[in-house]
């Protein structure tokens, strides 16, 4: 009797049986019905529980099958064709969701291609990592597919983007099913960080909108599970791909696909926190973060109304970064300058003068006195943004140091295996070759020395053959490539130039015709300040280089203390674009959104970026209309009450008075100038300051003030330094009516506008005036004093002169009252601004002598008076 066969043996026999049937031509429809009918046992086979007990060589069969079918099907029906792609995404799917199986044997941890692990030396462990390597090989594969096309009967190759995406797809399922566990097969991650990511880099620069979308999406699953092992990669595919076509686009649509995937990283919570940590903080990096937070101002800044989409969906992207930031800021760092900080201003010393740079390296203790020249080469090839013009002529020095710095600079290049153009190309990219023969010819020897030590092959006998062919490439480069030349140099005529240069003998003829078409069809670009503007092979060596030996990218939560210098690298432009948003946007919704950006701003800014804060309360009191000089009352007030911006506005500027006061320098003469417009306007209650005459303690002002109709309703949150939930959406304090629910309701015009000013919380300013710092306190002071001398106020009339300076007077003792125990330290200011005002009233000096003489002699008063 015959012996049945063994479990694993009836399974890989089963597959051996379908994938081996060959199909008799018959009509369409019944080869699509077989097809299907393969499809659906090759699938059940794969998905079955005894899967696991088939060889390595019967899944790749198995795929190579199904993929053999979605090509058939390419010119068939539709339900085949939709089926066979299903049916090899599931299989896809099933064999990558084993590899969370699959132990990491002590063999796999080879880096060698050549060992494999023997998972099939245990009868029952079935398929493991070699199918899986092999089938991911395969899938990268499938980005490289191309197809001929012929167009007026001339043949030409082209990529089938059809097959790009199919094979994007299977890319992102394999990496979402398999998640970190790539990152323990160094086979499968090198595969991803050299092979995926070329392609990826390398096609998402010139595909099409759908193409760049899908690999978008790609490296975005990447990231989310193998991040720490694509540090580099991913900077080059911001670098390359998303930075470059998102700013210049060749079309609107791929622009757009790009700001939307710029965008899908920023929502990550820890993406842009991450960036900063491992990019802007690293001096070798791009400055990541930085340049995407730019680019965001940049798109969202309107130009002319309306707002296009991309300005609106640049501006939540910016605004998910503000948000993101301010909800994690806080102030535990000390205020000396970080790193990033610290290198910025090398970089500007080192541009604006070489040697005053230089001498700031030792003094910031960077390099050791008397410098090394190691460390001095190390700043040149690594820091971002040096005058690379500045590079090439210090290198070309014929000083002793500077030859010693040159060396040790063009040490730091790996040329092995790069083709002596491709090494050529990436040296130069790193400064820009100076004019003088004799400094080109030092660097030359340099390099050429560097190139022959490194060669993998015997191709050059000397390193004088290098030095010689590299000074013939640079002359057939400017030969080639300069408008002005008419005769250009043939092949023929540059092999024959470069005849017994390698130690008497010729240099292979392949190799020389190589680097003249390599020359002739893509110069040799003498990069400019931003560096190589395309991935090229020399490029891409150099980052793999690189990617050996640089540390991993670090994970890490928000950490708190970043924020501030993290904002501060886009502070300028962030303020500008939220401010011309809010002027040209039309919409409530994007109103909302901008006033929320303004406050999470504004939380941020109050951790020593003062500058930013005062900014910010110029930029949207101008939107409140009460600074215009050309409006008449009748005008300002009519554009008030029909208007939700202004009103917006408004709230906005008190709001950030009341709870970040503590921040505010010579923004408080902005708050100081809109509540004297509002006061003139009427629009402000006879309550809101209101003070005991016999009162000399803040308790009993305080007191008084509550008594009044205005309640300052102070929150103590907003005393101290902590961002609260409360300020960070603005929809807390908004709670405005529309105009027909205001007129549903029966209320006048000036009583929707005396609901405005009440949400404003106007007397919380300087009724917990007490709480501000000194240099809060001063600014406050001053701007007050300045407005009560008539400075910077024009008037239409004496009244209105008398009106505005007796609330000034009104608003200066009542702060002094409140600040009544430290006003012995602020007083020496306020006189010397006091005198300065006295002498030069605007109309007469008769109202500023009434009410300042009586606010003075209650405040010297309350000196006299015991404390209570």
């Amino acid at each position: 009797m015959k012996r049945p066969p063994e479990p694993k043996e009836a399974i890989n026999s089963i597959v051996t049986g379908i994938t081996s049937c060959r199909l008799e031509r018959t009509d369409p429809v019944t080869e699509d019905a077989i097809m299907m009918r393969i499809l659906q046992a090759l699938t059940a086979t794969i998905k079955h529980k005894a899967s696991i007990l088939l060889a390595d060589h019967a899944v790749c069969t198995i795929v190579n099958t199904c993929f053999h079918v979605v090509q058939k099907s390419a010119n068939r029906a539709d339900l085949l064709q939709r089926g066979a792609r299903y049916a090899m995404r599931e299989m896809i799917e099933v064999i990558f969701a084993r590899l969370q199986d699959v132990e990491v044997k002590l063999g796999e941890e080879s880096e060698s291609d050549t060992e494999d692990i023997d998972i099939d030396s245990n009868m029952d462990s079935g398929y493991g990592v070699r199918c899986v390597v092999d089938i991911f090989h395969f899938l990268c594969s499938l980005l490289n597919v191309e197809e001929v096309v012929e167009v007026d009967g001339v043949s030409s190759r082209t990529i089938d983007e059809n097959v790009q995406i199919f094979g994007l797809i299977l890319i992102n399922s394999a990496v979402e099913l398999s998640g970190d566990t790539i990152g323990k097969h160094p086979k499968l991650l090198r595969m991803i960080q050299d092979d995926l990511f070329h392609h990826l880099i390398h096609y998402g620069v010139s595909s099409s909108p759908l193409m760049l979308s899908m690999i978008c999406s790609t490296v975005l699953s990447i990231y989310h599970s193998l991040r720490r092992f694509i540090r580099v990669q991913l900077e080059a595919f911001f670098e390359f791909v998303l930075l470059k076509a998102a700013a210049t686009g060749s079309s609107y649509q791929l622009q757009e696909v790009a700001l939307e995937g710029i965008i899908n990283f920023v929502r990550q919570p820890s993406f842009i926190v991450e960036m900063y940590v491992n990019y802007d903080c690293d001096p070798i990096c791009r400055n990541i973060f930085e340049e995407i937070g730019k680019l965001l101002c940049k798109l969202s800044f309107p130009g002319s109304s309306p707002l296009s989409s991309m300005q609106v969906q640049a501006f939540e992207g910016l605004l998910i970064t503000i948000h993101n930031i301010a909800d994690n800021v806080d102030n535990e760092d000390d205020s000396s300058p970080s790193d990033h900080t610290l290198l910025k201003l090398l970089r500007d010393h080192f541009n604006r003068d070489e040697k005053k740079g230089l001498e700031y390296l030792k003094i910031c203790q960077l390099v050791s006195d008397p410098a090394d020249p190691k460390a001095f080469a190390v700043f040149f090839r690594y820091t971002p943004g040096l005058d690379k013009s500045i590079i090439g002529d210090y290198l070309g020095d014929p000083d002793e140091f500077h030859m010693q710095v040159l060396k040790e600079f063009t040490e730091t290049f790996k040329f092995s295996g790069m083709i002596l153009d491709t090494a050529l190309r990436t040296y130069l990219a790193t400064f820009r070759l100076p004019g003088e023969s004799q400094k080109i010819q030092r660097i030359l020897e340099a390099f050429s020395e560097r190139f022959y030590d490194q060669q993998s092959s015997d191709t050059f006998a000397t390193k004088d053959a290098v030095f010689i062919l590299c000074y013939s490439l640079i002359m057939l480069n400017t030969d080639q490539h300069n408008p002005q030349v008419k005769k250009k140099m043939t092949e023929d005529e540059f092999i024959r130039n470069n005849r017994a240069i390698n130690a008497g003998q010729d240099l292979p003829r392949e190799y020389l015709s190589e680097l003249f078409h390599s020359i002739a069809t893509n110069a040799i670009t003498l990069f400019g300040q931003s560096g190589p503007v395309e991935m090229n092979p020399g490029s891409w060596i150099e980052l793999m280089n690189r990617s050996k030996v640089i540390h991993p990218l670090i994970l890490c939560d928000f950490d708190r203390r970043l924020g501030r210098d993290m904002f501060a690298c886009i502070a300028g432009p962030s303020v500008a674009a939220i401010s011309s948003f809010f002027e040209h946007a039309d919409d409530d919704e994007m109103l909302h959104e901008c006033i929320g950006g303004l406050i999470s701003v504004a939380r941020v800014a109050q951790y020593d970026l003062e500058d930013i804060l005062d900014e910010l309360l110029a930029s949207f009191s101008k939107f409140t209309t009460l600074l215009n000089p050309y409006a008449s009352a009748e005008e300002t007030l009519f554009a008030f009450s029909n208007d939700l911006k202004p009103r917006m506005a408004t709230l906005a500027v008190f709001t950030i008075a009341n709870n970040f006061g503590y921040s505010i320098r010579g923004g408080w003469r902005n708050v100081v100038d809109c509540l004297l417009k509002l006061k003139r306007l009427k629009l402000l209650p006879q309550s809101v300051i209101e003070f005991d005459e016999t009162s000399t303690s803040s308790d009993g002002l305080r007191h008084k003030r509550n008594e009044s109709g205005i309640s300052p309703s102070y929150d103590p949150k907003f005393g101290c330094r902590r961002s609260s939930g409360m300020v960070s959406r603005f929809s807390h304090f908004l709670t405005l009516e529309s105009m027909e629910d205001s007129i549903s309701l029966g209320m006048s015009e000036f009583e929707q506008n005396l609901k405005i000013i009440k949400q404003c919380r106007i007397g919380s300013i300087f009724n917990n005036s007490c709480n501000l710092p000194d240099d809060a306190m001063l600014n406050l002071g001053r701007s007050l004093i300045f407005a009560a001398g008539g400075k910077g106020q024009k008037f239409s009339t004496p009244i209105e002169e008398e009106e505005t300076v007796g609330f000034c007077w009104d608003l200066i003792v009542a702060i002094s009252f409140v600040n009544i125990n430290r006003l012995h330290n602020l007083w020496p200011s306020f006189h010397e601004n006091l005198l300065g005002v006295a002498q030069l009233p605007l109309f007469s000096p008769i109202p500023f002598a009434e009410k300042a003489i009586v606010g003075l002699f209650k405040i010297c008063v309350s000196f006299f008076l015991p404390p209570s």
